[in-house]
């Protein structure tokens, strides 16, 4: 009990103090301004998109900045953006940012195919906004979708891979309507084929949708979702516990309002680590670091004479 309530809060707090020293050694003094150039371009970029008044009186618009540009720059960068290095506020967190770019391709694409099964079939769209129950025949078909799209390294020929996974689609469709015929099952396959080649323009519209669920995520906070912490310590495993079931559950309703249910628990997972990315960075560096680089980068773009 000792141990939990008194030394693991104090370890916490100085691995962040721990981890300021470590980023001073390797990048130099936090209030120098040469110290971390790609962090200041990156919260450049940031905000000159963002409401400098804002950003310049008040530390929360400051947060909700870097932790809805770590989604919305950097997990889910737009391509016609020039590219970005990692900022070193964040380096360490490239094996996250990968895992989470993974299941978002993933789930863009898969999502696309539900739709397309769901159009198929004939049924509203609105399906895809509910809740599947995990003994369903629809959960059965689902995951075969997702296992025949996670099967592309079992096949040589990338013609026979697309027809594997058509026809977990076409199943699906079936599911909801067993009488498909022949030339709704053929238009199914042909738009899985694009789906798998990310030539279709559904799939830009469902990573946009994910963008916005996930950046909303980031500003959220047990006090926003009433969740009460009674373990007497906000920051203690039993505390994070409850707020981290809190947090899945809102990412999972939010995700499907937006019709992602086949993906909701994935994403909400990697939601969850992205949350985790976010609240580190600005819990190390938001007070050390960031709050001065963003008025910095405010005052620098009042007298910008672009």
């Amino acid at each position: 009990f000792f141990l939990a309530t008194f030394w693991a809060p104090r370890i916490r707090n100085k691995g962040a103090e721990f981890e300021r020293q470590a980023f001073e050694a390797r990048y130099g003094k936090f209030h120098d301004q040469n110290t971390a150039p790609l962090t200041r371009k990156w919260i450049s970029e940031l905000v000159m998109e963002g409401n400098r008044s804002d950003l310049m009186g008040s530390s929360s618009a400051r947060e909700a900045l870097v932790k809805q540009g770590w989604v919305n720059s950097i997990l889910f960068r737009p391509p016609e953006k020039p590219s970005l290095l990692m900022p070193e506020i964040l380096v360490l967190d490239f094996e996250q940012l990968n895992s989470i770019r993974l299941v978002t391709r993933s789930a863009a694409a898969g999502s696309a195919l539900a739709l397309h099964a769901c159009n198929a079939a004939g049924v509203c769209a609105s399906v895809l906004k509910e809740h599947i129950n995990p003994t369903s025949p629809i959960e059965l078909r689902r995951q075969g979708v997702v296992e025949a799209m996670a099967s592309q390294h079992s096949f040589k020929i990338k013609e026979e891979y697309e027809e594997h996974v058509g026809k977990a689609v076409v199943r699906l469709a079936k599911e909801w309507n067993p009488a498909l015929n022949e030339e709704a099952e053929s238009q199914l396959k042909s738009r899985t084929t694009s789906v798998l080649r990310s030539e279709d323009p559904v799939i830009r519209l469902l990573d946009s949708r994910m963008k916005e669920v996930l950046s909303a995520l980031m500003t959220w906070s047990p006090s926003s979702a009433n969740v009460e912490m009674r373990s007497g310590h906000n920051d203690s495993p039993r505390a994070s516990e409850v707020a981290g079931k809190a947090f899945l559950a809102t990412a999972k309703s939010a995700l499907c309002q937006r019709g992602l249910s086949f993906y909701s628990s994935d994403l909400a997972n990697v939601s969850y680590l992205a949350k985790k990315v976010a609240d580190l960075a600005w819990k190390v560096y938001g007070a050390a670091l960031l709050d001065e680089m963003i008025i910095d980068a405010c005052n620098a773009a009042k007298i910008d004479p672009e």
